[in-house]
């Protein structure tokens, strides 16, 4: 991917500095930062992969990767998979429970990601929005489909797909 470092130092940093540290980078244009968590398993894994944001200049559809705030005060990372007239309708790919997101809680949008090593454009005609296209559409046998991986998964005695 251009413009992205060939190698990546991380910071860990605590979650409380994390909305300063995320606008003073999209402020220059894009942050970088690596997945926590596996919610949006198998697209990306947390610990290994890492994303690339910048603040939206459209409304976000369906299929973009998106990053909020919930009014919680937790940042997430989850696939659009629904707009609707309350908002945008979320969802994490390794996950069955939608979460309505008012428009203004968007932080920023995913351009690019890093799996396995390798940088990925998601805005791109590709493997990928055809993934996110499918992903969307499965969502209501998600649940069903999420626990026959996750069943092979134990089986074959992997970490991941």
């Amino acid at each position: 991917m251009s413009g992205a470092p060939a190698s990546l130092q991380v910071r860990r940093i605590p979650m409380s500095r994390l909305w300063e540290l995320l606008e003073e980078q999209l402020a220059h244009g894009a942050a970088l930062l690596p997945v926590t968590g596996n919610s949006m398993w198998p697209l990306l894994a947390g610990g290994r992969d890492m994303v690339r944001l910048v603040r939206p200049d459209r409304p976000a559809g369906r299929g973009d990767v998106v990053l909020y705030r919930r009014a919680g005060g937790q940042y997430v990372l989850h696939r659009v998979v629904r707009c609707g007239k309350d908002g945008l309708v979320c969802c994490g790919d390794n996950q069955w429970e939608r979460e309505t997101v008012p428009g203004g809680s968007v932080i920023a949008v995913v351009t690019a990601f890093r799996r396995k090593g390798r940088w990925h454009e998601t805005g791109r005609p590709g493997v990928w929005r055809l993934y996110a296209w499918l992903w969307s559409g499965t969502f209501p046998v998600r649940r069903p489909l999420l626990r026959l991986a996750h069943l092979l998964r134990r089986l074959r005695g992997v970490r991941s797909l």
